[in-house]
């Protein structure tokens, strides 16, 4: 039995390349308000993974902000927090990047102080990972 759930596993490694891919966000771009009264459009983010990571229309990413901590007592020590910021689902896909938009916020008052709680350039991103049908372990 634990060898077949090892060549699942394998395999599917091997079937999805985008098995625990990783990468950030790189930028992100809003639609123009035409009035005062219109509501702030919805932000686009764009991360640095595409189909050749096996990146597909639909795909959700989870994102997390790391911050660095350093020791007060001697600068020596850097520690290195990911705080989970939420997640993005994939609208389009490119070879090397794709283009998202938020899927589930992790609400500002749960999080740590930031000087900015929504997602940004340089947040990492992480891919869910997505086994073939028929590859599901028991």
């Amino acid at each position: 039995m634990k060898v077949k759930l090892k060549i699942a596993f394998l395999l599917a490694c091997l079937v999805c390349p985008a098995f625990g891919a990783a990468g950030s966000i790189l930028q992100s771009t809003r639609r123009l308000r035409m009035s005062s009264i219109e509501p702030l459009p919805v932000k686009d983010f764009y991360v640095d993974l595409g189909v050749r990571d096996g990146v597909r229309v639909g795909d959700v990413f989870t994102v997390r902000r790391p911050v660095s901590v350093t020791n007060g007592q001697s600068d020596a020590n850097v520690h290195l927090v990911l705080v989970p910021m939420g997640e993005l689902r994939v609208l389009a896909v490119g070879e090397t990047v794709c283009i998202t938009r938020p899927e589930n916020t992790i609400d500002s008052s749960l999080l740590p102080a930031f000087q900015y709680a929504g997602f940004m350039v340089g947040d990492e991103v992480l891919t869910k990972s997505h086994l073939p049908a028929g590859l599901a372990i028991p």
